[in-house]
């Protein structure tokens, strides 16, 4: 073995020992033979001398420079989590992505080298999760701003490990199989992404030279999902009757503010004739709604933000630079006169004000509290299965398909969808053409000219 080693000191007066050695047996084998060590940092291994030769001068540039350089924390998968973790804040700031897309893609990387397990409060440590007292009172601690606390736990000897020394074996068999072995195949592939994406950059860095992760791919099921998956998967068609039913019931219980009638009804129906998303919905404006052209404009979206706080931006497609999120969505002559009403009777009903609002003259951050408090018992009380948002948009959706058939474009329109065929994936099913189907079989029959015995 040969080693070249190099000592300098810069101007703060903090020395540093880089190393290069060569082992001619790794390089028998066909492994990066050559090393850059750093005193205090497990080694960086390369193919050739020249590789290791700019990577030791890029570290000595970096110390003489002002002594940023971190020798203990470079080369390590910790490092490369980190690193991660810091571009999608980047990212975020930059606001190319949603907040929570950023907080996903980080606690799906920081699972690899931390466990994170939820603080249960001290008088339900005995009690088991289902008991009311749990159920009732919340049986996980939580901070000032309504957040769980978490109990944080590194995964011992993961976070320290020098990514040279990470292998696709390691990943595949021993971390995957451990880390995440009660977790679905869904969950281990966002896991394996987040993982992936922090070892390119850590290639992109000079931090190793190749990405173990990136040849991994899990089994799927060799028929997929089963018959039982398939149909409880499926999208339910509701029939008009029930959603009628549902908003009846809600109109029966609307909360009145002073003497004015509520707008939680409304909302409902307004749902389910629009097919809007949740974010479109809380983010909409009376500007937006265009009441001589029986439209309305989908320009903006909520985003939930840490904390409780909303940032409203682009709608969800708009951000791939696509034109489908920003749409425009007719409106029934019924849901037209209703909206009227609402806007004379409501509080707020400025240009710039929010067309919904909580009954408290704020805007509504999420839907839950409408999904709780107006929406389940409307269902309970109308003797139908509890809906939530997104099935009265699949039922917006049912009524374009009754209306324009297989006119995948005008659907994907409406619904702002990526492409047609997102709308496709999701609602092919529904078309029922009996007379092209029957005439479709007349002429097949003819063609084979088979008769039946």
């Amino acid at each position: 073995m040969k080693r070249d080693k190099t000592e300098v000191v810069n101007q703060a007066g903090k020395k540093l020992v880089v190393s290069i050695s060569d082992t001619p047996s790794k390089k028998k084998q066909g492994r990066p033979s050559v090393a850059v060590r750093v005193k205090g940092a497990a080694p960086i291994f390369f193919k050739s001398r020249d590789e290791a030769d700019n990577y030791r001068s890029t570290v000595v540039a970096a110390h003489m420079q002002g002594g940023t350089y971190d020798p203990a924390e470079r080369g390590t998968v910790s490092a490369a989590i980190d690193h991660y973790c810091a571009v999608q804040e980047g990212r975020y700031k930059a606001d190319a992505i949603a907040w929570t897309t950023m907080d996903t893609n980080i606690r799906n990387a920081r699972d690899w080298i931390e466990t994170r397990d939820k603080i249960v409060k001290a008088e339900f440590v005995d009690l088991p999760a289902d008991h009311w007292k749990c159920r009732s009172k919340g049986r996980y601690l939580k901070d000032d701003q309504g957040a769980f606390v978490w109990d944080i736990t590194p995964r011992v000897g993961v976070g320290s490990m020098p990514l040279d020394t990470v292998s696709k074996k390691l990943i595949r068999d021993e971390w995957l199989e451990s880390f995440f072995d009660d977790r679905d195949n869904k969950t281990k592939r966002e896991k394996l992404t987040a993982l992936k994406c922090a070892f390119d950059l850590a290639v992109d860095e000079g931090w190793c030279l190749h990405n173990p992760a990136a040849q991994i791919a899990l089994d799927a099921d060799k028929y997929g999902q089963s018959e039982e998956e398939i149909e409880e998967g499926a999208i339910v068609r509701l029939p008009p009757a029930h959603i009628l039913k549902i908003i009846n019931e809600a109109e029966k219980v609307e909360p009145t503010v002073g003497n004015v009638k509520w707008c939680y009804s409304l909302a409902i129906a307004f749902f389910a004739h629009t097919g809007l998303r949740v974010g479109e919905f809380c983010a909409l404006k009376w500007k937006f709604v265009d009441f001589e052209n029986e439209r309305i404009y989908v320009r903006t979206a909520a985003r939930r933000e840490p904390k409780g706080e909303v940032r409203y931006g682009q709608p969800k497609q708009v951000k791939k630079g696509l034109t489908r999120g920003r749409r425009s969505v007719f409106l029934t002559p019924e849901l037209v006169k209703a909206l009227r009403e609402w806007k004379m009777r409501s509080p707020k009903s400025g240009d710039d004000d929010r067309v919904f609002q909580r009954h408290t003259l704020t805007v509504f951050k999420n839907t839950q509290s409408l999904l709780n408090d107006t929406l389940y018992p409307a269902c309970d009380a109308a003797g139908v299965d509890r809906l939530n948002f997104l099935d009265l948009r699949h039922f917006f959706a049912s009524l374009c398909v009754s209306e324009y058939g297989d006119n995948w474009e005008r659907i994907a329109d409406l619904m702002g969808h990526e492409s047609t065929s997102t709308t496709r994936k999701h609602y092919a099913e529904w078309i029922d053409n009996e007379e092209r189907d029957r005439a479709d079989a007349a002429a097949y029959g003819e063609r084979t000219g088979w008769k039946a015995a």
